[in-house]
């Protein structure tokens, strides 16, 4: 199947950094809730028609929803959920999973998990009795900085430990005391190259749909995205969420380059 360039994609700048690596958005943004009023929010009313999982049929939770019409994201990023204005982040507390596609700010399309979810078995799952509409609260963003996010990477390759004392250094100041261990180091992310617990995966997009669902180059080119055609979104902490504290509980959120399918799995310690 071949077809032409997305024009949302034609704007990524850098091309190179789209095509070559996991980020959905190349700079990183800390997540945390804010007292401030702001257009994202954690938690809230499920707004969309058809959020119910599709491998139990339980109702999702919205774990964020967040603002596209913020100049914050970039432009192709905006444009690729059109006509939606808003991405919701859902999770089915019974599955500590989910696979859907925005069709529009009242509608969403759950799909069927495949080999690629890592869904909670049954009894499995520490939220099982979780409300499945939490409380609304305010989410704010925090640029970090470039160079923060580049130590951040390199010691998701190399370790903590391995680092120089000015890479520590850094890292110290950016966090506010002094890091020991790279479990401590993982905080609520949109964009950039989050830190996780478990290792990072490659995955491809779970609507079927979709060429990226059989990792087939879509456009004719042999090598055009490798394994990366499922972008890393977003990771929601637990220390970030409410309801998630007393679990070492994380969302990782990935986005597909070519549709903008979302697949949501459950990390943890």
């Amino acid at each position: 199947m071949t077809r032409t360039l997305p024009e949302s994609l034609q704007d990524v700048e850098p091309y190179g950094l789209w095509t070559m690596n996991r980020r959905f958005l190349p700079m990183a943004y800390r997540v945390s809730q804010s007292e401030s009023k702001g257009s994202h929010f954690g938690g809230g009313k499920v707004r969309h028609d058809g959020a119910r999982c599709a491998g139990c049929d339980h109702i999702l939770t919205l774990l964020w929803d967040l603002d596209l019409t913020d100049n914050t994201l970039p432009r192709y990023a905006r444009r690729a959920f059109e006509p939606a204005t808003r991405i919701p982040l859902y999770v089915c507390w019974n599955c500590a999973a989910s696979t859907y596609c925005v069709v529009s700010d009242q509608q969403i399309e759950c799909f069927s998990f495949d080999e690629y979810s890592e869904c909670l078995g049954k009894d499995e799952s520490p939220f099982v009795d979780a409300p499945s509409e939490l409380d609304s609260w305010f989410l704010g963003f925090e640029r970090v900085p470039t160079t923060i996010d580049a130590v951040l990477s390199l010691s998701n390759v190399i370790g903590l430990t391995v680092l120089d004392s000015a890479a520590r250094g850094q890292i110290n100041e950016f966090y506010g005391q002094e890091m020991d261990d790279v479990w401590d180091l993982p905080f609520s992310q949109l964009g950039g190259e989050p830190m996780f617990y478990q290792r990072r995966r490659d995955r491809v997009c779970p609507n079927l749909k979709c060429p990226a669902s059989k990792l087939t180059p879509p456009y004719g080119v042999d090598d055009f995205y490798g394994n990366f055609l499922m972008k890393e979104l977003a990771l929601i902490h637990w220390k970030d969420t409410p309801i998630l504290e007393e679990h070492c509980f994380q969302m990782l959120y990935y986005v597909c380059a070519i549709c903008a399918s979302i697949r949501g799995e459950y990390r943890c310690s």
